[in-house]
């Protein structure tokens, strides 16, 4: 299977090494990929395939295992920009595990070092946001999910990021206008999103009462 040096072969390699991970085969995509690294140490997707292995060992919940992978490229200093998107996924470690202190921390700390490279990372915005809702620290999480929104208007996550600022406007007490506003907020900008989905559910299950009976 390894025997080829040319670019087209290594394309290939990658197309069945993501297929791997599309089937949630992770412990193929990792002895895959890292065979390939060993047979060759400079192929031209190296990087991406160290990323990879990171994130099918993040699904594995090898955590420990992901960790050390993301360290390797990031100190690397070829890795250039496979580097620093390293960096920034490595909360992603802590948030899956529910450390959601550490990866708050995590999450600051690339944003700090890389503050120039936001738009490549929207995961370090609304993990962080989510990290404080489950902290109960709800003005920070209300702080961070406006400003991802800000910065990412169109990310896929966007209708769970605005019904989230629906849920901690209601928890905090804010008026039920405001609660319902950002609900409405999340299905009509991000209609057919999942998150858009769930703002529907709350709007609905608050009409419940005074519905008639068609509705």
């Amino acid at each position: 299977l390894f025997r080829s040096q040319d670019p087209s072969y290594f394309n290939r390699l990658m197309i069945i090494g993501l297929s791997y991970r599309e089937v949630a085969n992770h412990m193929g995509l990792i002895e895959l990929f890292q065979t390939a690294l060993k047979k060759f140490p400079d192929n031209i997707f190296k990087w991406q395939m160290h990323l990879t292995i990171a994130e099918s060992l993040k699904s594995l919940s090898k955590y420990d295992d992901a960790i050390k992978e993301y360290e390797t490229i990031e100190n690397d200093p070829t890795s250039k920009d496979f580097g620093i998107e390293a960096r920034m996924r490595r909360g992603d470690i802590f948030f899956a595990q529910k450390k959601y202190d550490e990866a708050i921390k995590e999450y600051k700390a690339a944003q700090a070092k890389n503050p120039t490279k936001w738009e490549d990372a929207p995961n370090t915005y609304f993990n962080r946001a989510e990290s404080h809702f489950w902290l109960k620290q709800y003005k920070a999480s209300l702080d961070v999910y406006r400003d991802f929104l800000q910065r990412f208007p169109s990310d896929p996550f966007g209708g769970y990021a605005m019904t989230r600022i629906g849920e901690i406007l209601e928890i905090v007490g804010a008026p039920k206008q405001k609660v319902t506003g950002a609900y409405l907020e999340s299905f009509f900008r991000y209609r057919g999103s999942p998150g858009a989905y769930i703002a529907r559910i709350h709007v609905n299950t608050d009409r419940f009462a005074s519905m008639k009976f068609k509705e």
